[in-house]
């Protein structure tokens, strides 16, 4: 048997005065919290989660900044017998609210910043009534004052978590990994990275991102360290950032890297810890990956491709980069990822298909969504198992590397976070001056995609985009926001009304 949280328990056992976590503390302080004191921690949340009802099978929802009570959160949670889902940090309190709906949760966690949005979030939750801790005097009640509780039986097909991923209708997915689920995807990146007890891996990722959630339990396996930060705005406190820690690992998305390299006077000796760093979320630009090289040539770079739905499906091994500037790599290990075309047939060297991944990784499904997880999951050839649909075009050359060719559904990557045109679209016709719209994804120097937005006013509507950003910005979260913007007579139509977005591209 198998269960996420036993690799806290056992690094606490091996090394209990390591290094666990580096996290902002008060101020320009950090805080290092030690293996044994996490484990601590971590046994009380769970005794104080059951305490407010958090049964085996129940759900922990969390929204805040990367912090110490975020990671004790999730494992608390998993820890009690239940599963654990956290949202991006700017998730919007109606968004939180439909998803207490949809999910349900025993236990609400909210940061400092969000416990604002509280009463907007009940307002939209549709009855369910969660017991809600906010980070600072609540949470640390709740954990000081929890008795002891029994630990319930638990296996590895148990479910751990649940991440929230937009799909292209707009409507968020929840992906639902159990314990096996992230076993495998943790070995199998560890070992490629070839992750070890002595790393720091710095991650300004959200932990409501798969890619940076499994920084936390690839390093715990190791006993390694993880350096949390609260995002990525500003380019020199990220360096400073790197030399603080002592950084080994640095994983980013092409946003991330943009801004690194955006400094006019780079120091490189702050970069001189680094033995790797990796990229995921979106594609990155061969020449920014030659840069990155360039200024951290002692760091083996990792270009990869991966989904919420399985985390990770693909690397490219630092050795084949010159050669195959643009692939995003194999298969990682204990899984099998290729092309199919339509008929279903395996698809030739350089012949495009969608991309079908088969392994231990593969999500159980998408939470209260069976519609949803048929068209994603498809029985396998091997009796009792499934395959899932990536949705993303590929092609393969002979050697079996792999490269991304576009996206089936109009989901835009931008800056490492999916957004659906849909979501946007729909907040957009909220506008009274709006009669028409389309978002449609472009390319972006900074983000690797933004959104570019067609706007057909109403009559007699004078629209300003100052104006309609503003309302956006109380709908969507900031990522989401459009960059480029069109004003237009109509939009191109197939002849039952379907806009034909392939026309505005």
């Amino acid at each position: 048997m198998f269960l996420v949280d036993r690799y806290l328990t056992r690094a606490a056992e091996r090394s209990p005065d390591r290094v666990a976590l580096s996290v902002p503390g008060a101020g320009a302080e950090r805080r290092h919290v030690r293996y044994a004191e996490l484990e601590g921690l971590v046994e009380r949340a769970a005794d104080a989660f059951s305490a407010l009802g958090l049964r085996r099978g129940d759900r922990l929802l969390a929204a805040s900044d990367n912090s110490l009570e975020l990671v004790v959160s999730a494992f608390g949670a998993m820890r009690a017998g239940g599963c654990f889902s956290l949202l991006h940090p700017a998730t919007k309190g109606r968004k939180i609210g439909e998803i207490v709906a949809r999910c349900t949760p025993k236990v609400l966690v909210l940061g400092d910043r969000q416990a604002a949005l509280e009463p907007e979030i009940r307002g939209a939750a549709h009855g369910a009534d969660p017991r809600t801790l906010v980070l600072g005097a609540s949470f640390e009640e709740a954990l000081a004052g929890a008795s002891p509780a029994p630990r319930p039986s638990r296996i590895d097909l148990d479910l751990a978590a649940i991440f929230w991923t937009s799909g292209s209708t707009g409507v968020p997915k929840g992906v639902m990994l159990a314990h096996q689920n992230m076993k495998s995807t943790t070995v199998s990146i560890a070992t490629y990275l070839e992750n070890r007890a002595d790393d720091v891996i710095l991650s300004a990722l959200p932990l409501s991102f798969g890619y940076g959630w499994f920084q936390v339990t690839a390093s715990m396996r190791m006993g390694a360290c993880v350096a949390l930060e609260r995002g990525f705005q500003m380019a020199y406190p990220l360096i400073e950032a790197i030399a603080r820690e002592r950084a080994t690992g640095l994983p980013g998305v092409p946003t991330l890297f943009s801004l690194l390299l955006s400094l006019r006077e780079l120091d490189t000796t702050m970069l001189e810890s680094l033995r790797y760093w990796t990229v995921a979320g979106a594609a990155m630009a061969p020449a920014q990956v030659r840069r990155m090289r360039e200024v951290a040539p002692k760091a083996q770079p990792f270009v990869m491709y991966g989904l919420t739905e399985c985390t990770r499906v693909t690397y490219l091994p630092p050795g084949d980069l010159e050669d195959r500037p643009l692939s995003c790599g194999l298969g990682m290990p204990n899984q099998d990822a290729w092309v199919e075309r339509e008929d279903g047939a395996p698809a030739a060297p350089g012949e495009v298909g969608e991309l079908i991944i088969r392994g231990a990784n593969v999500m159980r499904g998408y939470w209260q969504d069976p519609e949803g997880t048929a068209r994603a999951l498809r029985p396998g050839r091997v009796p009792g198992e499934v395959e899932l649909r990536s949705g993303d075009l590929f092609k393969a050359d002979g050697e079996g590397y792999l490269y991304f060719v576009a996206r089936k559904d109009d989901v835009i990557k931008s800056g490492g976070q999916k957004v659906s045109p849909r979501e946007i679209e729909a907040a957009l016709l909220e506008h009274p001056g709006i009669a028409e719209c389309a978002v449609i994804p472009v390319e972006d120097a900074m983000l690797g995609q933004a959104a570019k937005a067609f706007l057909v006013p109403k009559a007699d509507a004078t629209l300003d985009e100052k104006e309609v950003k503003r309302h956006l910005q109380k709908l969507l979260e900031d990522y989401m926001i459009p960059k480029q913007w069109a004003i237009v007579e109509s939009l191109p139509k197939s002849e039952n009304g379907k806009i034909l977005k392939r026309e505005l591209k």
